[in-house]
């Protein structure tokens, strides 16, 4: 079993699913309150200290894309996911270009 198997069988079988908390996320002047699995607020965290941005910025920059209807928690989710596959991404680029193996 390889390192991404071993890392996806220990995600499947934790309990990140079921762990879950609110925070209060600021839009405009209104304040709402997102539930959300806390590996995703972690990951929003990670992000704005990479990025260099404050919680309420990255998350107004995120629901200012949100289309009318649409799920907070949701396009929270999604932007999670998404930034951190195009992060993989850029890294499996660099290492490809330089010469090293794929893992």
């Amino acid at each position: 079993m390889g390192d991404g198997e071993r890392l996806l069988w220990h995600v499947v079988g934790s309990d990140l699913v079921s762990d879950a908390s609110e925070r209060m996320v600021r839009y405009g002047s209104s304040c709402i309150l997102v539930c959300l699995p806390c590996y995703i607020w972690e990951g929003i965290d990670c992000i704005c200290a990479r990025e260099k941005v404050g919680f309420d910025d990255l998350c107004h920059q995120v629901l200012a894309r949100v289309a009318e209807g649409g799920g907070i928690g949701d396009a929270l989710r999604m932007f999670v996911i998404v930034y951190w596959r195009h992060l993989a991404e850029a890294v499996e680029q660099e290492r490809l270009v330089a010469g090293g193996s794929r893992v």
